[in-house]
């Protein structure tokens, strides 16, 4: 076995090695875990019918929003996306028809 091959294993092993010996229980590695609280929004809470439109250029664009839209989704409200990123007439019509409320 070349010498490199050996060397890579041997990290390999010591990179398992001390994960295992150092996320001995849950705590270890929840308390990393991502969390969000958000501020009460009496705004939001008097809409009614609870229903919104996000509009974005790519499919991608919508990651900046993951945390308003989990809010949302949560309170109960109705999510439509239309995404532009599509090039074909009938895929743009589609996402526009779909988000019509």
């Amino acid at each position: 076995m070349p010498v490199n091959k050996k060397s890579n294993q041997f990290l390999l092993l010591i990179s398992i090695l001390s994960i295992y010996y150092s996320c001995q229980n849950t705590h270890d590695i929840t308390q990393f875990a991502p969390t969000e609280t958000f501020l009460n929004d009496t705004l939001l809470q008097n809409i009614d019918p609870k229903r919104a439109m996000i509009i974005v250029a790519h499919d991608d664009d919508i990651c900046g929003m993951a945390g308003t839209i989990s809010k949302l989704h949560k309170d109960g409200w109705e999510i439509a996306v239309v995404s532009f990123q599509s090039h074909r007439r009938e895929m743009l019509l589609k996402y526009w028809h779909a988000a019509i409320f």
